[in-house]
């Protein structure tokens, strides 16, 4: 069973099926598929049904855990993020998307240090990576706002739409992740 997550602004829940129709309807902006390293365009309806049908089995199998990303006071769903998991390494992979409508309020930030601090402090993972494409500056931020560091530069790594894409890699390890004063208030809020 994935938990919920919550702050003042935000709560990060399990996807449930009557969620499809909006996540449909933002990710078919254009604009926020081509922030993604997945997200297809156009995305259709089955397209959709597939990748809940997806997530369901990475959540049985521990492979992934994804939240809707929904504004705690009125519940209405902005996005998505997701840990893809690798228990065996104690580590995971973090990403994320939030429809356009909503961009620039800070919520990827927040719904991303919501899941970071679960990845830590629930999960007890070692690392936490994310990657980006290098165009996407917005993500960057988000990755260094987390306390991430850069880690690497993949020059055509993905082809999204017929184009090869530059990707940056962002990492960060608990023990860093716990050190950090803006964490160190949280951890003792959680650990009572």
């Amino acid at each position: 069973m994935l938990s919920a997550l919550h702050s003042h602004s935000l709560t990060l829940r399990p996807f449930v099926w009557e969620d499809m129709p909006q996540v449909l309807k933002l990710v078919q902006d254009k604009d926020v598929a081509a922030t993604t390293l997945n997200i297809p365009y156009p995305c259709t309806e089955a397209e959709i049904n597939d990748w809940f049908q997806l997530q369901q089995w990475e959540l049985e199998e521990g492979k992934g855990l994804r939240w809707a990303v929904c504004l705690t006071k009125n519940k209405e769903l902005v996005g998505a993020v997701k840990l893809a998991t690798h228990p065996e390494y104690e580590s995971a992979e973090l990403g994320y998307w939030i429809g356009r409508p909503y961009w620039g309020k800070g919520y990827a930030s927040k719904a991303t240090r919501l899941v970071v601090e679960y990845g830590f402090n629930v999960l007890e993972l070692n690392r936490i990576e994310a990657h980006a494409m290098v165009e996407n500056a917005g993500s960057s931020r988000v990755l260094l706002k987390l306390g991430m560091q850069e880690e690497g530069y993949h020059p055509q790594l993905i082809k999204k739409w017929g184009e090869f894409k530059d990707v940056k890699t962002y990492g960060l390890l608990r023990n860093r992740w716990l050190a950090t004063p803006s964490t160190s208030t949280i951890n003792e809020r959680l650990s009572h």
